[in-house]
Parts: C-alpha cells; sequence; structure tokens
C-alpha cells in the first residue's frame, strides 16, 4: 500500500509539473463538510481533462487523512454549461494520533490505507474562460484496510454515493 500511495504521489508531481506546458491548466477545489480538496484541472482537449486531486484532513490529536487521486472527465459538450462523465481512482491514507498509555509509554499510530474508485457525471458552469462553478454525483467503490474505519467497513469492498 505504501509503494501505491508513493507512485500516485510521484503521478500527481509529474502532472503538476507538466501543467506549466499546458494550455489550460485550472485550480480547483472540493468542498465536502469539514475535508477540502485541492484539484488541479489540466484540459488537455476541448472535451477531455485529467484532474489529478489532493485531500488533507487534520484533526488535532485524533489523525492525519490524506487522500490522492486522479479523475479523467469526458464532456458531452462544450458550451457555458458543459455536462461530462467521469471516471476516478485514489488512494487514501490515514494516521491516527500517538497514544500516551501513561508511565511514559507512546503506542505510535500506524497507517491504514484505503484504494478508491468511482464513476460520476457533472456539469461545470464556466462564468468566463477563467472561472467556473461544478457539481457533481458519484457512485464510488472502496476497498478498506483492515484497520480502517474511515468507510465503517473494515477489510471489506464498501459501495457509496458522493457529491462535489
Amino acid at each position: 500500500m505504501k509503494k501505491s500511495l508513493l507512485v500516485l504521489s510521484l503521478l500527481f508531481a509529474v502532472i503538476l509539473a507538466s501543467a506549466q506546458t499546458t494550455r489550460k491548466t485550472g485550480l480547483s477545489a472540493g468542498i465536502q463538510g469539514k475535508q477540502f480538496d485541492i484539484l488541479v484541472p489540466l484540459r488537455l482537449t476541448e472535451n477531455f481533462a485529467l484532474v489529478p486531486s489532493l485531500g488533507l484532513t487534520y484533526a488535532e490529536k485524533a489523525s492525519t487523512d490524506i487522500v490522492a487521486g486522479l479523475a479523467a472527465r469526458f464532456y458531452t459538450r462544450n458550451t457555458k454549461l458543459s455536462p461530462y462523465f467521469t471516471l476516478r481512482a485514489g488512494i487514501g491514507a490515514n494516521k491516527p494520533a500517538d497514544q500516551e498509555v501513561g508511565f511514559g509509554q507512546v503506542i505510535e499510530g500506524e497507517y491504514r490505507y484505503d484504494i478508491m474508485g468511482g464513476v460520476g457525471y457533472g456539469a461545470e458552469y464556466f462564468f468566463d474562460e477563467h472561472f467556473s462553478m461544478g457539481v457533481e454525483a458519484q457512485l464510488n467503490l472502496a476497498k478498506s484496510d483492515k484497520n480502517s474505519f474511515r468507510f465503517g467497513n473494515p477489510d471489506r469492498i464498501n459501495i457509496n454515493t458522493g457529491a462535489m
């Protein structure tokens, strides 16, 4: 799992580096409750975009959660209101905070990994060529780590819906 997270992080870095040479690169934020993600849409053609993302959630004295992913968006129209289908994949790493058990002893939290993938349908409204706002409905599949409680279903496959 650690290798998967490293490979996905390296892929994310390469895509970000190539963004400097891509004609249409954006910066986007995904907001869902207390979760905040940064997305970097790379519009490679009029109807296709690669969208790497990185999310970080930190709860003091509780846990740190990092999610790295990559989505492909297939736009069905290239107009002010542009609907699209999306495929996405990612990996999440959660590290619970270290726990002090007394007498100076500390139990170090171990990383828990979840592999995720999904499909979605959304639309982006372009106010102009530099600013847009969008919404997306998702159907996701996740394989949880045996110690992960991210989806409340440790060591199993979980299917859920989501929105962004």
